[in-house]
């Protein structure tokens, strides 16, 4: 507060997880914060964040509800526990790179196809979608699906197509700035191409540096392994999971985001 005479300054520090731990200033007397950490609002009483979509407890380092797009194994965790390097300032949003393959020679030896999504599920008509040589939602002109044309989900994607492929999704973790950074890569993508989803996923991964010490591929196949590979290395980085586009439903295999 300020006025003429005076100018009093306030100020208050967290703990990794947000957790208030020193405060100063008279604003603080009854522990109430309408911007705190993450610029998000502190109840004292509760001692939880409002998320907008969710709570968030600082001294469990937990949303108190469920995450309600589901995403990853931990439906609670904040930023699969590793706030230092990576912010939720809502607990909605995914970047997910999606690679199909089948058992006939083609699909083992180079795979199927290859995408990645940036879905907003704040506002489903800012998702989009990298679909380079890809059908899905029918004629277009551009490699760029957007919401208008078709919903930009896994659920919408499985239901499309009628294949007996099967369908192999990374979820990754990522700073918000870093999915904004996919999202505007997706949207330089200009014209239409054949061939080339496994070129051009891999020079959105490259340019965003969404994925460390990722080698470009040109096959889906080999996108997939580089994946899986960084998986190996930073298992707490990406969720992985396997669908069947046959029945729609996912793979509830352990193995298979080692084979």
């Amino acid at each position: 507060t300020s006025n003429i005479y005076t100018t009093e300054f306030s100020a208050i520090s967290y703990d990794i997880f947000g957790s208030p731990y020193q405060k100063t200033g008279s604003f603080l007397a009854d522990n109430s914060l309408d911007f705190g950490y993450l610029g998000k609002p502190y109840n004292a009483d509760t001692e939880l964040y409002d998320y907008g979509f969710r709570d968030y407890s600082p001294t469990t380092a937990r949303f108190t509800t469920v995450d309600p797009i589901r995403d990853g194994r931990n439906w609670y965790s904040y930023v699969v526990n590793d706030p230092v390097n990576y912010v939720d300032l809502w607990g909605l949003s995914e970047v997910i790179i999606g690679v199909s393959t089948s058992d006939d020679f083609w699909g083992t030896t180079i795979g199927q196809h290859v995408f990645v999504m940036y879905i907003d599920n704040e506002n489903s008509q800012n998702s989009i979608m990298l679909d380079a040589s890809g059908s899905y939602g029918g004629g277009r002109t551009s490699d760029i699906v957007d919401n208008y044309q078709i919903e930009i989900s896994i659920e919408s994607y499985l239901n499309y197509f009628d294949t007996n492929e099967i369908l192999t999704t990374f979820t990754l973790e990522l700073s918000e700035t870093e999915k904004q950074n996919v999202k505007n890569e997706i949207e330089r993508t200009q014209g239409r191409t054949w061939m080339q989803c496994a070129r051009m996923t891999s020079e959105l991964i490259i340019n965003t540096n969404i994925v460390e010490d990722f080698d470009y591929k040109n096959t889906p196949k080999g996108v997939l392994n580089e994946l899986l590979k960084y998986k190996e290395s930073y298992p707490d980085k990406l969720d992985v999971k396997q669908y069947s586009f046959k029945t729609k439903e996912e793979i509830e295999n352990e193995k298979c985001c080692l084979d």
